[in-house]
């Protein structure tokens, strides 16, 4: 059985590169995405990157909502967290970091 390694936030550029190392090694890679639409593009990414994207999944979840991440962790392994919220605007202090108050 294929060890499966959850990959958040896998439409952003290092988490595409994590993704096909560990595709390449052999992993089954579930990947976090905010939207489901995006799914398409990314796996154009990691193919393109060298990988088989055959052990490629993806389920939809936020870092700043609690829906998805038990589906999302189902039959999980390990997690590589990468995902981070970015904020267009200097947060006032660490806990307005991906709530939209500056």
């Amino acid at each position: 059985m294929t060890d499966t390694v959850l990959v958040t936030g896998v439409s952003g550029f290092v988490a595409k590169h994590v993704t096909a190392a560990l595709l390449k090694d052999g992993y089954a890679v579930r990947g976090t995405l905010r939207y489901m639409a995006r799914a398409v593009s990314i796996r154009e990414s990691v193919t393109g990157l060298g990988a088989d994207t055959s052990g490629l999944s993806f389920c939809e979840a936020d870092l700043l909502a609690d829906a998805g991440w038990g589906q999302a962790l189902d039959g999980v392994r390990y997690i590589q967290h990468i995902a981070s919220p970015f904020p267009l605007a200097q947060p006032k202090d660490r806990e307005s970091i991906g709530t939209g108050r500056a």
